[in-house]
């Protein structure tokens, strides 16, 4: 079997690490496995646990008087929980990948790679990772809690008069008209805005390493700048919230509105994509 795949490998000019040779491979393999492991086992951890925390009512209840939708994690506004998850999702995003570009700055190993790849081939893989391991590492648990419901609960939809309680109207919810008639794709359209501004936000912390020697600015920028945010909602110095936490919840505990999500992602990308491109200009350049 050995001789069989190595003479395969010399005709076909490949090897057993042809993995690596691949742009994503290639930085797959500099991951701080570590890192990954905390922050999507943190991210788990809530998101499970929000889930067990309610398990006991739910087995005590009728449960044709409760949905998943009206239950799950990205509608909850009462579990504190619920509101760290959504506190730390953008720590949590940037955790897994943000800081891997600076550490290869810093140790020499970047410019070794340059010897044997294309730049471009090196930028992909970087953003790459960073935008795939960010979106994931904070939509996936949020897919796990909503399975977790959808598991114990029947697939009823939500009713404005018999889950009033949930108070889900247009003042705090996006589209408060598709979560009552189609609660599962207002649900998933939720949780595929989360994954897309985790991934911005790790490509992001990513592209501020060429700026910055310490990382760890950047991370905690991220929750400082949430925590900012939430104090703003606060003093109602602005008739709509601009926090993440608020804003990528299903359900917000503050007034949100659809333009003001759309305005603020497209401005998260455009500062992202100036961020990743000067950067990385000015490396080649300096």
């Amino acid at each position: 079997m050995l001789f069989w795949r190595y003479d395969f490998q010399k005709m076909t000019g490949k090897c057993w690490w042809s993995l690596g040779e691949n742009n994503l491979g290639m930085i797959w393999h500099r991951l701080n496995r570590r890192w990954l492991i905390v922050a999507f086992g943190l991210a788990v951890s809530l998101a499970m646990g929000q889930f067990l925390q309610k398990l006991p009512k739910i087995s005590g209840h009728n449960p044709f008087f409760l949905s998943p939708y009206t239950e799950w994690l990205g509608i909850d506004n009462f579990s504190a929980l619920a509101m760290a998850y959504y506190l730390l999702l953008p720590l949590l995003a940037v955790l897994p990948v943000g800081s891997l570009l600076q550490q290869d700055l810093r140790n020499g190993f970047h410019y070794q790679l340059r010897m044997k790849r294309s730049v471009k081939a090196i930028f992909r893989g970087y953003f790459g990772w960073s935008f795939i391991l960010g979106g994931l590492v904070v939509s996936g648990p949020l897919v796990m809690n909503l399975l977790a419901y959808l598991l114990v609960l029947p697939n009823l939809q939500p009713d404005n008069l018999l889950h009033s309680n949930v108070l889900v109207v247009h003042d705090n919810t996006i589209n408060v008209g598709l979560y009552y008639t189609h609660p599962f794709w207002h649900a998933m359209l939720s949780i595929g805005l989360v994954f897309v501004w985790g991934a911005l936000l790790s490509c992001l912390v990513t592209g501020l390493s060429f700026f910055t020697t310490k990382p760890f600015v950047a991370f905690g920028s991220m929750v400082f700048g949430q925590i900012g945010l939430l104090m703003v909602d606060a003093f109602n110095w602005l008739p709509h919230s601009l926090a993440p936490a608020n804003l990528l919840k299903e359900s917000a505990n503050a007034s949100v509105t659809g333009p003001t999500m759309v305005a603020l992602t497209i401005c998260l990308f455009v500062v992202t994509l100036g961020v990743m491109t000067v950067g990385w200009r000015r490396y080649l350049y300096a």
